[in-house]
This record gives structure tokens, sequence and C-alpha cells, in this order.
């Protein structure tokens, strides 16, 4: 068993749960967010100091479903910007 826990914009929110309750993944948990990353603009400089408002969804999963959730959250996820989110894998 494992936990994954997934940090998202706000705008993948729907389209990602969708397509995890499809799979057949559709016990989680969802929290809203405020956070930031740091994304090198100008010669090093992190860009503003502002936080900017992010969804987490915590999942948990038997060990063989672990890679099939984590491609769709990254696939429903990426816009192929910087800030798409994160996902963390951890043993239950």
């Amino acid at each position: 068993m494992k936990n994954i826990v997934a940090v998202m914009r706000l705008s993948k929110v729907a389209q990602t749960r969708a397509a995890l309750e499809e799979a057949g993944f559709s016990d989680f948990v969802s929290r809203r967010a405020m956070g930031r990353g740091s994304v090198e603009v100008n010669d090093g400089e992190a860009q503003g100091d502002c936080l900017i408002p992010r969804r987490v969804i915590y999942l948990s999963v038997a060990d063989e479903d672990v890679s099939r959730v984590v491609g769709i959250i990254s696939q429903c996820g990426r816009t192929g910007y910087a800030g798409d989110g994160k996902i963390f894998v951890m043993p239950a």
C-alpha cells in the first residue's frame, strides 16, 4: 500500500478527479492549499514572493496501482509550463 500526494493547479482538479473516478479510484481527499515553487526567471532570481492557490489530493492505493494513478494525475495535470505541480509517493 502506498500514499500518493499530488499538488496541482486549480484548473486541473475537475479533469483529474473525473479521470481518477473513471479508472476506479474514487476514494480520495482533496484540500485547498497555498504555495509556490522556485522558478528562476532572471539570472538566478526567484520569481516573486506571492503564494498561489493550489489543490492537494491524497490517495492510498495498492502497490500495483501506483504507476497507473501517477500516470493519470500527471497526464491530466500537465500544461507544459512551470507550476504544473508535484506528485509524492510514500509508503502507507
